[in-house]
């Protein structure tokens, strides 16, 4: 597989340079996960992000009983994993698992790190790329919430 391409297809490193994704790409692990198996779960120690090259991924939220919820389906060309990266929060917040044949690519988060130590340009195009992409995430949030609300307001 060439991992280069596969990156360059996501949202995440779409506009990457491609000196800067070359590096990234040369750290990347691969991981192809079967309908129903699970990447990791709410609570696992947050090593490192992933992207979805190809397939589909189902997050799941435990609610307050403990069962777990599906919140998002993400497709191909998706990522995630980026919120505990950024964050630097040691545990994850919600458990990834195939809903079909599903192809991903890590990046740990220690070699993220020192890339970025090591390439200011990489850590510049990389933090952007990814707080577009939560504040995209958090305005559709905003909206759901707004709209749920609202609804919740009409049956009272």
């Amino acid at each position: 597989m060439d991992m280069l391409a596969s990156l360059k297809k996501t949202s995440l490193f779409r506009d990457f340079p491609d000196e800067e994704l070359t590096k990234l790409a040369a750290c990347a692990e691969e991981y192809n996960l079967a309908p129903g198996s699970t990447l990791f779960n709410e609570g696992d120690k947050a090593e490192e992000f992933f992207v979805l090259v190809m397939g589909t991924v189902k997050v799941l939220k435990k609610n307050r009983e403990g069962n777990q919820e599906e919140v998002a389906v993400l497709g191909t060309g998706s990522y995630f994993g980026e919120v505990e990266y950024v964050s630097e929060q040691e545990e994850r917040v919600a458990s990834i698992q195939a809903q079909e044949p599903s192809h991903i690519v890590g990046l740990r988060h220690a070699a993220v790190r020192k890339l970025v130590n090591e390439d200011r340009s990489l850590g510049f195009h990389l933090y952007r790329a990814m707080a577009r992409g939560l504040a995209s995430r958090l305005g559709k949030t905003t909206k759901d919430t707004a709209y749920f609300k609202a609804i919740a307001l009409r049956h009272e």
